[in-house]
């Protein structure tokens, strides 16, 4: 793996992470219906501009994991949050991950890289589906969750149907604008658009958001221990 697709996978990580402590702590403290919704549009755009400078597959999946790492900040802490964040990205690479991202030049049609917008805003709703599918049967038939196993058919519709529908709706709006996204920061960062920069400042730019989120989060960490 090259290490500016690590570093990629480390910033988009933290990124997501940061949305989910910080925005996900407000929302659900403030009482908000369906929270999930708001942090799953999130994350999926946050996955397809990621999708455009990360070709690797699986790199959904790995942006999870260190994304969920920022849930130990939360107090009170859920521990099913962090099965939830991770399938989340599991569910995006089972639909999307075994498309390469775009690597070439700049002026290389999406289509031969990722499918058309209207496209990928359906498969959004599939991936968003495989990763709420993953995490109910996770919780019911593998972690046996307490509370789970108590909210029983009702939880079912509510999560699946109810707050299903409403993630998929606002995934299915996240990707496409993520990958229109994506593809023109990737232009900009490498040259191709009208505004030029350096690629070694955008590197060193890059690098310092990615320490300070981190740092930020630590930081938070220790604060809260």
């Amino acid at each position: 793996m090259k290490k500016e697709h690590l570093l990629g996978i480390l910033f988009f990580g933290g990124l997501w992470g940061l949305s989910e402590s910080v925005l996900g702590d407000a929302l659900y403290s403030a009482g908000v219906p369906h929270a999930s919704v708001y942090l799953a549009g999130i994350a999926f755009l946050i996955l397809a501009i990621a999708s455009r400078f990360i070709p690797q597959r699986g790199s959904a999946t790995a942006i999870a994991c260190l994304a969920m790492l920022y849930k130990f900040l939360n107090v009170p802490f859920f521990a099913c949050h962090l099965t939830g964040i991770a399938l989340v990205g599991v569910g995006y690479d089972l639909v999307f991950g075994w498309r390469r991202a775009e690597t070439g030049a700049p002026d290389r049609p999406a289509r031969a890289d990722h499918p058309p917008l209207l496209a990928a805003g359906l498969k959004a709703v599939v991936a968003c589906y495989a990763g709420r599918i993953l995490f109910y049967s996770a919780m019911v038939f593998v972690f046996r969750s307490e509370s789970w196993l108590k909210k029983g058919i009702d939880g079912l519709v509510r999560y699946i149907g109810v707050g299903g529908i409403l993630a998929a709706a606002a995934c299915a709006v996240a990707v496409p604008v993520g990958l229109v996204l994506g593809r023109r920061l990737r232009e900009w960062v490498s040259g191709g658009a009208p505004l030029r920069v350096q690629p070694r400042l955008v590197g060193l730019l890059a690098t310092a958001v990615t320490v300070g989120i981190w740092a930020y989060g630590l930081a938070a960490k220790l604060r809260h221990g």
